[in-house]
């Protein structure tokens, strides 16, 4: 089962995973970038039990190369990533 796992934080770019390109603000003493305006509101997660084909499913129609891995409580339990499918 695939759950939406809202981390409550601004959206990227549109098409940015895990693997975004850093972006630059361009100029020298610009403020640094922060993570909240790099990540994703709609991440997709999975749980322990899912299948690997389950995965490999969401990794390539979501064009992202990791997924978060969350327990029942939603807390995080680790990263699958396109090169373990």
């Amino acid at each position: 089962m695939t759950k939406l796992y809202d981390h409550g934080l601004s959206q990227p770019p549109a098409g940015a995973g895990c693997d975004a390109a850093r972006p630059s603000r361009g100029g020298e003493g610009d403020a640094p970038v922060i993570v909240r305006e790099l990540v994703r509101r709609d991440v997709k997660s999975l749980t322990p039990e899912d299948s690997l084909a389950e995965a490999a499913r969401i990794l390539v129609r979501d064009v992202v190369n990791c997924l978060p891995v969350v327990d029942r409580a939603g807390q995080p339990k680790g990263v699958a990533t396109i090169h373990q499918v």
